[in-house]
Formats: structure tokens, C-alpha cells, sequence
């Protein structure tokens, strides 16, 4: 007769067992340096990069960290990553998101560092430092433990961007950062891209979450689609009084940019957790069931990621995008905007459509508004 003590403490060995099978595998972390900026003192500096070095290392035995280059942890999270030297001519300036649905505390930009291309780890000190803050400080341990885990979590998500590049590296070694895009082909292609390597890296860091995790993307995104459409129409509406097609094509582009990539955190964390969208994230289908064109184009994503994942690491051209790239056009298309390549230069058709005709409402609002600015600037 047995009652279960046994078979219980064989368990718990086993799982020390699989632990420490786990801890004896090499960690593909190299030597890298952590640069600390802005820390009141260097006890509590070299505290926590202690701990995200260990995090690291950890992380290292299950992704390829071999890319990374090195790592900032800043109390000045913005201007770091602003005046990051990025080894590369770009003008485009990294900025952290910061608006009334996220803010960005970690960020993983490309960098060239002796000719090659690497990772570099920007954190923000003033978040990433509850992983070393004293539990007998703290009022409420459970929150604090949550944040904890949201911390470790995003940093294990930036692992996973690292080790996403080392793929792209291997796969594409003359293409990365030595790519030019049209203004189309960056609108299109540049976000393909960019679902990709957010699906991956949450798909790649799904378990280090908890349920907050999920419901914080489920949250965002649904924020992000909740008056996505009708704003990129407005914006049609609009092109059509001022003809401004850089400002139109601007922002019906963001909206189309921060819609799918939201949902592709979304997808790609509840695929790391093998769980539909429809069970893990309800509010979010349901949402979608009410806006064909998103549906229809975050139901093609989704598709084409699973794809990308079942042929990882044996990709042999940035061909291997265009499914996504096409899905991403016909969105574009929906709303009411056509790209053509026509020797080397992006051309935009903007179809004449009943819903992006511009109401009577909008073109009396339209001409008080530059009535207004044509007075302002004659006053000056």
C-alpha cells in the first residue's frame, strides 16, 4: 500500500533533477558588459546588474545571446537610447514608447560593432530596479512580486529579440542594416518585419509571463483597434481637402503599424502558451469579430507567423516575409490605399470611395481651421 509519500518525493527529485540538468548546460551569454547610468550609488548599480546578469545568463541557456553587444540600465531611459551610437548612419532617432496606452521600459536596437551586427539591451533603471529592491522596504509584497515578474519577463522578451536577430543574421548576412527601402516597402515590408520579430520574441518569452502578462496585451491591443479603422478613414476623408499624400499615407500607416504589431505580441504570446486567441484572449476576438478588415488581416498573420516559426533558422532569402507583406497591402488596400513600385519609387492611388469622401460637416470644419491658421499667421 502506498500513500503517495513516495511517489511525491520522487517527483520533487526529479523535477531538482531536470533543474540542475538545466543549470549545467552552457549559457550562450558572452562576457558582456553592463553600463550603469544615473544609479544614486554604486552599491545599489552593481546590485541589480548582478541580478539581470544572472537573468541573463539564465535566459542564455535557452536562446542564442551570443549577438549581444551589451547592456544599459539608465535612470535616464530616453536620452540613452537617443544618443545610443549605433554604429550606422540612420536618422532615425530611438524614442521609447509613451502615450496614454503603453510605456516602454526595455528596448533592443540593432548595432554595428566592428563590422558586425549585434544586439544592444537599453532597460529603464527606475523599473527594472524591483528585482533588487529590499522585500522589507516594501508595503505590499504582492505587488511586488508581480511587478517582478512583469521585469523579468520583458527582459526575458528582449532575450528574445537578441536571439530573433542572431536567426536573421545567419539567414540574411548581407541584408541586415544594408537594406534600402522605398517609402513603400518600409510601410509594407517594415512591418511584416516587425510583427515578425515582436510574435517571436513574445512567443519565445510566453512562459516567463504570468495572467497580467496576457491580459496587459490583450488590454493594449484592444485599445490599439478600438478606433483604428475609422481614424485611418477620417484621415482618407481628410487627404481629400488637403492633398497632402506624405501626411495621409503618415498616418494611415501608424495606425495600420501599431494595430498589428500590438496584435502581434498578442498572437505571439498566446502561441508560446499553445492557447487560440479565442480562448485566451475573448475581448480581443470578439473585438475582431465586429472589424472584418483587421480580422481578416490579423487571421492572415497569424497564419503566416506559424508558418515563419515552422521553418525558423532555415530561411534562405528576406522572401520569406512577402506572404506577410501581402497581408499587410491588403489592409492598406481595404482602407482605401494602393502601392505600386514604378521604377524604384513608391506610388500611391487613393481611390475615389463613398466612405472616405469627406462629409459636409468635415469640409465647413476643414475651411474654419485654415481660415483660422491663414489668420494666425498673418498676424505674425
Amino acid at each position: 500500500m502506498n500513500d503517495g509519500t513516495k511517489d511525491g518525493a520522487e517527483d520533487e527529485k526529479g523535477d531538482d533533477g531536470e533543474f540542475e540538468a538545466f543549470m549545467a548546460r552552457p549559457s550562450t551569454l558572452p562576457d558582456v558588459v553592463i553600463t550603469l547610468i544615473g544609479f544614486a550609488s554604486e552599491e545599489d548599480a552593481n546590485k541589480l546588474a548582478d541580478i539581470v546578469r544572472g537573468y541573463l545568463s539564465i535566459f542564455g541557456r535557452l536562446l542564442d545571446l551570443s549577438g549581444l553587444a551589451q547592456v544599459y540600465i539608465s535612470f535616464d531611459y530616453a536620452g540613452t537610447l537617443a544618443s545610443l551610437e549605433r554604429g550606422f548612419d540612420t536618422e532615425h532617432v530611438l524614442r521609447p514608447t509613451a502615450d496614454e496606452i503603453a510605456i516602454g521600459v526595455a528596448m533592443t536596437p540593432s548595432v554595428l560593432r566592428e563590422g558586425k551586427h549585434k544586439s544592444v539591451i537599453v532597460l529603464s533603471a527606475p523599473h527594472f530596479a524591483v528585482l533588487s529592491a529590499d522585500d522589507s522596504s516594501v508595503g505590499d509584497i504582492e505587488v511586488l512580486e508581480k511587478c517582478r515578474i512583469q521585469m523579468i519577463h520583458t527582459l526575458a522578451h528582449e532575450c528574445g529579440h537578441v536571439h530573433d536577430r542572431e536567426i536573421q543574421v545567419r539567414s540574411f548576412p548581407n541584408t541586415l542594416l544594408k537594406r534600402t527601402w522605398t517609402s513603400g516597402q518600409n510601410a509594407l515590408l517594415g512591418t511584416a518585419v516587425a510583427c515578425w520579430e515582436e510574435h517571436i520574441a513574445s512567443r519565445l518569452s510566453a512562459n516567463w509571463g504570468n495572467e497580467e502578462t496576457r491580459s496587459g496585451f490583450e488590454d493594449a491591443f484592444c485599445s490599439r483597434l478600438e478606433n483604428a479603422w475609422s481614424t485611418m478613414l477620417k484621415s482618407i476623408r481628410l487627404y481629400r481637402m488637403h492633398g497632402d499624400v506624405t501626411r495621409v499615407v503618415e498616418e494611415v500607416a501608424s495606425q495600420v503599424r501599431v494595430v498589428l504589431i500590438y496584435g502581434s505580441y498578442l498572437l505571439g504570446h498566446l502561441a508560446g502558451l499553445d492557447r487560440t486567441l479565442e480562448e485566451g484572449a475573448p475581448k480581443a476576438a470578439a473585438m475582431l469579430g465586429a472589424n472584418v478588415p483587421f480580422r481578416s488581416c490579423i487571421e492572415r498573420l497569424q497564419t503566416e507567423c506559424d508558418v515563419l516559426y515552422s521553418t525558423y533558422g532555415q530561411w534562405a532569402g528576406m522572401e520569406v516575409f512577402d506572404p506577410l507583406a501581402e497581408a499587410v497591402h491588403d489592409l492598406f488596400k481595404e482602407a482605401g490605399l494602393v502601392f505600386s513600385e514604378r521604377d524604384g519609387q513608391t506610388h500611391i492611388d487613393i481611390p475615389l470611395r463613398a466612405d472616405t469622401l469627406p462629409s459636409m460637416h468635415e469640409q465647413l470644419e476643414f475651411m474654419q481651421q485654415n481660415a483660422l491658421r491663414s489668420s494666425s499667421e498673418s498676424d505674425h
